[in-house]
């Protein structure tokens, strides 16, 4: 904290008796006692922070309730220097998480946390949980290693996360999950346009294929930077989103492939996904497959044998 400090930007306006707990560094906004740097018990606690000049907050002022983040009713050193920075920055330079911390590290300020990339921003007011256009612009712009600038640019550089011969521990696996569910929140904004432009009776082929485009833009992206045979995915969810993306956004056979992996699930909301996406498609052989292999494992659901003969009357396999 010292450290810090002593930086150039001096958002850490504390003396070396109030970083040890000899002084009190504030005051208990729950009972006006003196509050210090050390384990005090804590309650739920209304923080209010003022804010000046932003148009889009007309109450002057952003609130939240700083509950205790330890058991028993403690809170953390590094969650009161998360408080004292953003008091302290008077919202003059802008605040990031990482998106690979942590809700519970956020200290409840997710109404005004909005993701643009590989990080989210603090607002000075009450936002939506994403910006699409930041997000765009940052995940898409991959720098090149040899690209360096003294000013902002978006972009990212990605940098070994394709290379099979880079070892990747668990833990780096792990926070890589949120990198791809970055790219898959682009992916299905993207595609929820394109679903809205299907029923939009103006929109024209050109239109249709531009946005068909667009949605597979950040899964293609994503598949190149981060192979799955390199850093796999690790939900079941993504994954099942990635293949209806592709199979509703013009690769079919991409789409179907990934789908297919799911035939041997043992859950019965993936095995509903795919009958309801197969059902929706025609795809009668492929909900033929699901279901006998469903079957084979819970010979007593009488309603998915039921529905395995109605898939079978309309396929090429006869009833047996």
């Amino acid at each position: 904290m010292r450290e810090l400090r002593s930086g150039s930007e001096r958002f850490i306006n504390l003396t070396d008796e109030q970083i040890s707990g000899k002084r009190p560094i504030g005051v208990n906004p729950v009972d006006g006692k003196p509050l210090f740097l050390r384990v005090d018990r804590w309650k739920n606690t209304p923080i209010t922070v003022p804010v000046a000049g932003d148009p889009d907050n007309k109450e002057g002022k952003v609130s939240w309730t700083l509950k205790p983040t330890i058991g028993g009713g403690g809170i953390r050193v590094q969650d009161l220097m998360i408080l004292h920075i953003i008091q302290q920055s008077k919202w003059q330079i802008p605040i990031y998480f990482a998106v690979t911390v942590s809700p519970s590290n956020r200290i409840g300020l997710e109404k005004y946390l909005q993701m643009e990339g590989l990080a989210f921003r603090l607002r000075s007011h009450r936002v939506s949980a994403v910006n699409y256009d930041r997000l765009g612009k940052n995940l898409m712009t991959v720098v090149e290693d040899t690209t360096w600038s003294t000013d902002y640019a978006p972009g990212y550089k990605y940098r070994n996360l394709d290379d099979p011969e880079v070892y990747l521990n668990p833990n780096i696996l792990k926070l890589l999950q949120n990198y791809r569910s970055a790219f898959m929140q682009l992916g299905m904004e993207k595609y929820q346009k394109l679903r809205n432009k299907r029923k939009d009776s103006f929109t024209t082929d050109d239109d249709l294929e531009r946005f068909k485009y667009e949605a597979l833009e950040p899964l293609n992206l994503m598949a190149e930077l981060m192979p799955e045979d390199v850093v796999p995915v690790n939900s079941e969810e993504m994954k099942l989103q990635m293949g209806q993306i592709y199979h509703d956004s013009g690769d079919v056979e991409r789409g179907k492939e990934i789908l297919k992996q799911f035939h041997n699930s043992n859950r019965p909301d993936i095995v509903a996904f795919l009958l309801q996406t197969y059902t929706e498609n025609g795809y009668d052989n492929e909900a033929v497959d699901v279901l006998e292999k469903w079957t084979l494992k819970f010979p007593a659901d009488t309603a998915a044998t039921s529905l395995l003969r109605q898939y079978r009357s309309r396929s090429e396999f006869p009833d047996s």
